[in-house]
């Protein structure tokens, strides 16, 4: 159930286009004469002489329903409706006027109401469009009407203007989202198809925070939340987290799955299973053997049993290595091999840090249905980045990192990535403080702590006594 108010002028050109349309059944009215369409319109433009000052007094109401509520929605029960969205919306004690459309696959309904009321007020219409969309949930949930899938159920053939084209935004930014793990990726994809996409940064300063976003196709801008409320640039990068959240949520559960597996396979070959207590049988000579032969026979050691062999694969940090692999990492000081997961093949870098451990760093990604076509940002002024430092450089807030020059300088510089398709993708560095190094004086003293300076001593002066004499 969706309603659209329309407030207009004329009563007339509103009471033909309702009640002239093909196979239109008049439902219900009110204070007007129903024995034609011209009485009608007669009866509403008498009631708004009463308020000669006020020119829109027209009130045009349109309710649509889901095809699928078609067979429950009877005559008796769209009247029922509509009495019920009047009274919700505060129309009442005035003039108006039901119908009933058929020329549609969905069933819907029109309300032609005068503001001017019975004593001269008017019908409120402030925050009318808001309380519609509230009223239309009610009446849903109260009625049991099904509730539509938004756009995405909306023929964009049937739209015209900029409706149209904000709807083929809509699509294509639908379509594309889930496959985008990044805001550069989504609008890199945009532009192929014709729609351009700007950030709004604040202040309109490119060094201050990203707050908002625009597309523009066929020369219509849209802001983000214009498209639709998800598509803001808050819940853009909301949205694109979540998905990047899940694809490392499923990617981590299967590593954990593969690691259980790979346990219980190794318990299982290195449990021995208890063997039966054998017991000891006479030797059996065979036929033509001597004696001596026989002696000479069980005298014989046993032969060895044989050594397990080594273990094909090593695993380290829940990768899986083969021992080719590990001797490489071990000569070369670092390998490169591709991680293969449910929904994406991950290419990494694995080396030794300083203290003898593995890391690795993600040196491209791709899709199942896709090529390696994008290289990911491995090193920071040759310093060499850990997958969780990666995480952090591809993030909203990015990588804050410190550098010393050779002259002492320290820099403190935040670093992000600008992608672009095709290239590899950018280092980005905004200077957030500069530290100079402290130089010493020549003539500077060492610094002597306070209990090891040598106070001076006090000088005790001495006066000689006065003499008291009496007064003569």
């Amino acid at each position: 159930m969706i309603g659209k108010i329309v407030t207009g002028k004329s009563f007339g050109g509103a009471v033909e286009y309702v009640l002239k349309k093909e196979k239109a059944r008049l439902l219900e009215s009110d204070g007007v004469d129903t024995e034609s369409i011209r009485t009608i319109i007669d009866d509403f433009n008498f009631q708004r002489k009463a308020r000669r000052e006020i020119a829109k007094v027209v009130g045009h109401i349109s309710l649509s329903f889901h095809k699928d509520d078609t067979p429950k929605l009877t005559d008796e029960r769209m009247r029922e409706l509509a009495a019920a969205y009047m009274e919700c919306m505060g129309i009442a004690d005035t003039q108006y006027i039901v119908a009933r459309h058929n020329d549609t696959e969905h069933p819907h309904l029109h309300i032609i109401y005068n503001r001017v009321k019975y004593d001269r007020t008017l019908v409120a219409d402030k925050n009318e469009r808001r309380r519609n969309v509230k009223v239309c949930k009610q009446l849903k949930r109260r009625y049991g009407l099904t509730f539509s899938n938004g756009k995405r159920d909306i023929k964009t053939e049937r739209l015209h203007g900029a409706d149209k084209v904000r709807q083929e935004v809509f699509d294509a930014i639908t379509r594309i989202l889930p496959k985008c793990d990044r805001i550069a990726d989504l609008s890199a994809k945009l532009k192929r198809q014709g729609i351009g996409v700007q950030f709004i940064h604040r202040g309109n300063d490119p060094k201050k925070a990203v707050q908002g976003v625009t597309f523009t196709k066929d020369g219509l801008t849209f802001k983000g939340s214009q498209v639709d409320r998800k598509f803001s640039y808050a819940g853009l990068s909301k949205t694109i987290r979540e998905l990047v959240e899940t694809l490392a949520r499923e990617a981590a559960d299967e590593e954990i799955k593969y690691m259980r597996q790979r346990r219980r396979e190794q318990e299982r070959n290195t449990t021995s299973k208890p063997r039966k207590e054998e017991r000891p049988q006479p030797p059996q000579v065979k036929r033509g053997e001597t004696p001596r032969l026989q002696q000479s026979r069980q005298t014989q050691p046993a032969s060895a049993e044989p050594k397990p062999s080594a273990p094909q694969h090593v695993e380290i940090g829940g990768t899986r290595f083969t021992q080719e692999q590990w001797r490489q990492l071990q000569e070369n000081r670092t390998l490169r091999i591709i991680v293969r997961r449910s929904d994406a093949n991950m290419l990494r870098e694995y080396w030794f840090d300083n203290a003898g451990g593995v890391q690795y760093t993600l040196i491209a990604l791709r899709r199942r249905d896709e090529a390696f076509t994008r290289e990911l940002v491995t090193a920071i002024k040759g310093c060499r980045l850990t997958v969780q430092e990666q995480k952090q450089l591809y993030s909203e807030q990015g990588l804050i990192k410190a550098f010393r020059r050779q002259d002492g300088t320290v820099y403190r510089s935040r670093f992000g990535v600008e992608s672009k398709p095709g290239q590899k993708d950018m280092l980005t560095e905004c200077v957030l403080s500069v530290q100079q190094p402290q130089e010493m004086k020549a003539d500077t003293k060492p610094l002597v702590k306070p209990e090891q300076q040598q106070k001076p001593r006090p000088q005790v002066k001495t006066y000689p006594p006065k003499k008291r004499g009496r007064g003569i």
